[in-house]
């Protein structure tokens, strides 16, 4: 059971579904927010960790997609945006980097592992373009360092959340 979340990040609505990005986790109303569940999303062989979201927005024709960072291990509890950690088996074996996962109907996801490395990455803020071809809608993700200490770039994706590439090209960062 996941405790009871402190910080909403930010929501997403469409018809009567509503989904709540938070620091416990992805939470999901069917009924128009009258009530909701923490959404359990996959975290490939790492096991059920505890996630913090940041960030979850439709990508149109039902689809969705969502950005957070993981715990370190089972049993631990969601990170917050600063001191996180890269993979290290003896303190954070999953490690609370980037993670990105998608849903075409906003309650079952897939974690999305096609990304450019996620080795430093941490937390990750997303931006939708106009949903209009749900296969090709464009997504910008904001990434910053694992320690919470500065931006990293930008991933873009072509095919709502499907895969991601990095976008920095000369985009001038100003917290290096």
């Amino acid at each position: 059971v996941a405790a009871a979340p402190q910080s909403v990040r930010q929501i997403g609505a469409k018809g009567t579904l509503v989904l709540a990005a938070t620091d416990t986790g992805l939470f999901a109303s069917q009924d128009a927010g009258a009530t909701f569940q923490l959404v359990d999303l996959p975290n490939g062989s790492a096991g059920v960790l505890a996630e913090s979201v940041w960030s979850v927005a439709p990508v149109g024709g039902g689809g969705w997609v969502a950005a957070g960072v993981t715990a370190c291990a089972v049993g631990a509890p969601p990170p917050n945006v600063y001191f996180g950690f890269d993979a290290d088996p003896q303190n954070c074996p999953a490690g609370n980097n980037a993670a990105l996962w998608r849903s075409d109907d906003g309650m079952a996801w897939t974690s999305i592992t096609a990304t450019p490395p996620r080795a430093g990455t941490g937390r990750t803020t997303l931006a939708v373009g106009p949903t209009t071809d749900p296969a090709h809608t464009r997504v910008y993700a904001f990434v910053g360092a694992v320690d919470g200490s500065k931006t990293l770039g930008y991933w873009r994706s072509d095919d709502g959340g499907r895969t991601y590439v990095d976008a920095s090209g000369s985009l001038a960062n100003p917290t290096l």
